[in-house]
């Protein structure tokens, strides 16, 4: 799904990247796109800020970074977070880093809009383990 799309039924929403995440110091849902705008990941940041959620997508270590490790795995061909996909984590922290930011002021939508958007790394928004 396009955000286009999604964001013409959502309000308030706070664009950005990840050079700029102070934009985030709120808590709520974030949907992260490609160059195309094509959405990849949702997630959701309510026990602390979006903005500290996101850094975690581009720290050095993987500890936190769910989105880096889905990713690694893709680029290595690999079905689990496995040595080989250990080696790709900074290509996938590297593309991660080309990803489009847009967050909502929101509980509890999280599931709903992976749901309806069915992103690709969102595996349990697919109904995937």
């Amino acid at each position: 799904m396009n955000i286009t799309e999604l964001l013409l039924n959502l309000h308030e929403c706070t664009a950005g990247d990840f050079d700029h995440l102070e934009k985030f110091r709120f808590e709520g849902v974030y949907i992260i796109c490609d160059s195309n705008n094509e959405i990849v990941y949702i997630g959701s940041a309510y026990a602390r800020t979006i903005e500290i959620r996101l850094k975690q997508y581009i720290s050095a270590t993987d500890s936190g970074n769910t989105l880096g490790k889905t990713i690694a795995k893709k680029l290595a061909g690999s079905t689990s977070y496995d040595d080989k996909a250990k080696a790709k984590i900074s290509c996938a922290v590297k593309k991660i880093k080309d990803f489009k930011v847009y967050a909502i002021k929101h509980k509890d939508l999280e599931y709903d809009l992976i749901k309806l958007a069915q992103p690709t790394y969102n595996n349990n928004g697919k109904g995937e383990d």
